[in-house]
This record gives C-alpha cells, sequence and structure tokens, in this order.
C-alpha cells in the first residue's frame, strides 16, 4: 500500500450526516412545510442536486438537498409537482445566498424551476483559486474540516423511485460539510490574499446562470461529429437519424444516448449502408437495425435539392489549437510560446491555467496579435480581455505575461 493510500485511510470517514432524521418533501404541502423550515434558518443555504441524465431526456434534478444554520437538512422531490415546486420554492431560495461545489453543474437544474441565488460561494472554485490539487468534495473536506465523506451512489439512476435509505443518506452527505468547508475556506482566502478573487469568479459564475429559464434548445447541428460529414447524401441521413432519435427520447424521457449514441449516429450516416444487414454490423445498431434502415430510407427519398449542405466554417475568430497547427503553422509556435507565458504565471501562482484565463479567451487574443497583428500593446490586450469577459483580478495577474508578449510580438 502506498503512503498516500494510508494517509488517505488514516482519515475518518464520514458515513451519514449528524442529523440523524431529515425530511424528504416530494408534495405542495411538503413543500410549504420545507419554505417554513427555511425561513426559520438564517446564514446562505447549502445547495446540491442529482440528476439523472444518462438514463432521462434532459439534465433536470429529480432530488434536491438543501441545508441551513437552524433549518438542518431538507430532501426535496420535485418531479411530480414542478409547478408547486416553482411557485412555493422558488421565493424563498431566490431570495438567499446559496454555498454549492462546483456550481456550474447544479445552477441550470435550479434555474429551470426558478431558483437563483443572490449571491454564491463554489466551494470548487474556491479550491481551485486557493491552490488545491484535488477540488472533490470528500477530498477538500479531508483537507480542510479533517473528515472524508462516504462515496457510492453519483451515477446510479435519481429518477428512480422510491430512493432507496442508501441514496438518501448519500445526497445528505453532500450538503452536510458545506457550510463548515465555506467558512474554512473564506478565511484560507482571505490569508492567501485571494479572497477578492473568489468573489469576482463566483459572481461571474452566478451572473453567466442568472438569465436561465429553460433547457437549451437541441439541434442536430450541435451533435458531436457532425462536422466529419461532408456530403449532402451524409448530412441529410444524420438529420432523419437525429429527429428520430429525439422523438423517441423525449416520448419515452430516456437519454437520447441510450437510444442510439452520437458516435453510431455519425457512423450510420457516413459510409451509408446498403442493406438493413450491413447496417446490423455497425458498432452499436444491432437489432435496431430495421428501425434506423426505415429511417435512412425515408430521408433519401426526399427531394435532394432540400438536404442541408455542408456549412462552410462560420468562425471569425481564432481557430481551435488543433486547426491553428494545421493550417497555421507558420505561427504556431509563436502561440506555445505566447501561452506557455501565462501558464507561467499560473504555474508560480499554483492557480490551473484554465482558472486563471480562459483557454478560448486566451487563444483570442494571442489570434489577434499573431495573426491580425492588431492588438500591439498591453493597454489593448488589456480592453480585449476585458471586452471578452475576463475578470479584473485574472487581467491584472497577467499584465506581466501580456507586457512580455506585446513586446515580443507587437509593434513590427
Amino acid at each position: 500500500m502506498s503512503s498516500t493510500s494510508e494517509e488517505a485511510d488514516s482519515i475518518p470517514l464520514l458515513t451519514a450526516p449528524t442529523q440523524s432524521n431529515f425530511p424528504l418533501f416530494h408534495t405542495p404541502t411538503g413543500f410549504r412545510q420545507a419554505a417554513s423550515l427555511l425561513q426559520q434558518g438564517r446564514g446562505p443555504i447549502a445547495v446540491d442536486t442529482e440528476r439523472a441524465s444518462g438514463y432521462r431526456y434532459d439534465d433536470r434534478a429529480f432530488l434536491i438537498q438543501l441545508k441551513r444554520q437552524d433549518s438542518g437538512i431538507i430532501l426535496l422531490d420535485p418531479e411530480v409537482h414542478r409547478d408547486a415546486f416553482r411557485e412555493i420554492l422558488s421565493p424563498v431560495l431566490s431570495q438567499q445566498s446559496w454555498i454549492i461545489h462546483a456550481a456550474h453543474t447544479d445552477l441550470p437544474c435550479l434555474a429551470w424551476l426558478g431558483c437563483h441565488p443572490t449571491e454564491l460561494f463554489d466551494t470548487e472554485l474556491a479550491g481551485r483559486l486557493a491552490g488545491f490539487s484535488k477540488v472533490n468534495l470528500s477530498d477538500m473536506c479531508a483537507t480542510v474540516l479533517g473528515f472524508r465523506l462516504a462515496k457510492g451512489y453519483g451515477a446510479e439512476d435519481w429518477s428512480t423511485r422510491p430512493l432507496p435509505k442508501d441514496w438518501l443518506v448519500y445526497a445528505a452527505l453532500d450538503v452536510e460539510p458545506l457550510l463548515d468547508l465555506a467558512d474554512a475556506m473564506m478565511l484560507l482566502l482571505e490569508r492567501q490574499g485571494r479572497w477578492e478573487y473568489a468573489l469576482e469568479e463566483c459572481e461571474y459564475v452566478r451572473r453567466s446562470h442568472a438569465h436561465i429559464q429553460q433547457p437549451p434548445m437541441r439541434s442536430w447541428c450541435d451533435e458531436r461529429g457532425i462536422e466529419s460529414l461532408t456530403t449532402p447524401r451524409q448530412l441529410v441521413i444524420a438529420q432523419a437519424l437525429w429527429k428520430e432519435r429525439e422523438r423517441l427520447a423525449k416520448t419515452r424521457d430516456q437519454s437520447p444516448g441510450r437510444i442510439l449514441r452520437s458516435a453510431t449516429l455519425i457512423d450510420i450516416a457516413r459510409p451509408m449502408a446498403s442493406s438493413p444487414q450491413q447496417m446490423k454490423n455497425i458498432r452499436g445498431v444491432g437489432r435496431q437495425a430495421p428501425r434506423w434502415w426505415k429511417v435512412q430510407q425515408r430521408a433519401l427519398s426526399t427531394d435532394p435539392t432540400t438536404w442541408p449542405q455542408p456549412k462552410r466554417s462560420s468562425r471569425r475568430g481564432a481557430p481551435s489549437t488543433k486547426s491553428w497547427r494545421h493550417y497555421h503553422p507558420e505561427s504556431f509556435e509563436d502561440f506555445l510560446h505566447c501561452r506557455a507565458k501565462v501558464e507561467e504565471v499560473a504555474g508560480r501562482l499554483n492557480i490551473p491555467t484554465e482558472n486563471l484565463l480562459s483557454p478560448t479567451v486566451l487563444r483570442e487574443l494571442l489570434w489577434e496579435i499573431l495573426h491580425h497583428r492588431r492588438i500591439k500593446s498591453p493597454e489593448q490586450a488589456r480592453s480585449f480581455l476585458h471586452a471578452h469577459g475576463a475578470r479584473r483580478w485574472q487581467i491584472e495577474l497577467c499584465q506581466p505575461a501580456l507586457y512580455t508578449i506585446c513586446r515580443e510580438y507587437g509593434p513590427r
């Protein structure tokens, strides 16, 4: 056994919340009780959700876990009465500050229920800014609070009813330490001089989700791998397969990937099987070949003038890293050199580069400097970053790297 494993085993394991009984509310009457309990509490509310996107059509919440000082742990099952949940609990939750671990995963499904925090503190994001090498909840609790969390049910089908008791205990554990963890991380960030960074980042995350009201629209054009299809025949087949899969998934409330995997959809469209038997041999099709064969044939029987056409890239900004290397090799080494300057800053601060500055925004900036030659000074670089959503603390910390890059590649 490694020393790391021995150290982990020596840390106490929390297997259940200290609160032995926690209510599970799933009716309008129960939601009113939960609202009353929350209103009796004080301070921010710890929030977590359990979803079932690997099993169900969308990423909606099937269980919501809350904890507030003087309110205790509260579990909410909104599935059958989502409108009542929105009416009763949204006004209460939306008037409070929230503590969440990895907020970007939970905020969308809560926004679909009309719930938006007035303030947000993300403990995972705090761990990243504080320089933690591991930022999952259990590891952060071990480092900061001195105990690990028992895990094991995160990948289960949370649309299952009734929910097993063990699952509910697991879910409650996810909010049990959040209030204490948030307090400890706030103090740590203050000692490190990074509290303002966390405030800006958490507010950015909150505002990024504040406008969300419903799930995003799905489109076959967004299907993973669709860009690899280059002919109208391939595209019309992919479009038809996607629409049929979407219809079935929505009707059955089932994850689209469980009906037909994205990779399989693309594999069907690309070679265009000439018979049901040939299609059956495509990995992932199997006994469903007759269904998808009919879909393909219906698509090919339509007027070819109506088939979707391959789209030329409408991208006006920077190419992906892969495309930059392939299509613009003359500046790719300069791109890597400049990116390394920002990575050096991140390394010195012990902050992940992607948290110091969005990789997309950095690539766009370097495209302007190296390709278009439109940015030639640190001041212009700062203005560009600000206009593209970079936060003040990010721009300030990147300033030395921006100065060096602009000195080397700006004036020509």
